[in-house]
């Protein structure tokens, strides 16, 4: 969740000579719904059943860089199809870049309310222990996203030639 996901991964995708494809895009084609409408609507747990759809239809096609929600390692299916299928980077980024992004409103469904700072972090703590199952964790500073994207390729390059 803002976490540079889709623009670090829209780097990706040309410089590998792979698709990118973005898990809320697809879910969008699937519901006519952006992410956020389709969980105030329906709720998560409709939502968390589409992501699962979404990633199993897409790991299972040609190899692509994809950007998942940020919830989606939380479900042991996910995590073990993400990790079985790919190579998954956990993008580590500060919570003072989080907050950067998106300002003091809170526009996320999924995120504590009211909104604090404090709430906020005890929200992307609690995924942590999850993330930390992907194969590469990318402290994602304040570099610029070509940077980090060419971090990203050079770790996999070195891991993937093994």
């Amino acid at each position: 969740m803002a976490a540079g996901k889709t623009t670090i991964g829209s780097l990706l995708g040309p410089e590998l000579k792979l698709e990118f494809v973005d898990c809320d895009d697809e879910v969008f084609k699937e519901t006519g719904l952006q992410v956020p409408a389709y969980i105030r609507r329906f709720g998560v747990k409709p939502f968390r059943k589409i992501e699962k759809s979404v990633l199993k239809r897409v790991l299972k096609g040609s190899p692509v860089v994809l950007a998942t929600g940020g919830g989606a390692m939380l479900d042991r299916e996910n995590r073990r199809l993400i990790l079985s299928q790919g190579f998954c980077v956990w993008l580590d980024t500060p919570l003072s870049l989080i907050l950067k992004r998106f300002g003091n409103k809170n526009r996320r469904p999924l995120l504590p309310k009211p909104f604090s700072v404090e709430k906020l972090n005890s929200f992307f703590q609690a995924r942590k222990s999850f993330y930390r199952h992907c194969h590469l964790r990318v402290v994602n500073t304040f570099d610029s996203p070509q940077k980090i994207a060419m971090q990203i390729i050079k770790e996999y390059a070195s891991r993937t030639a093994e």
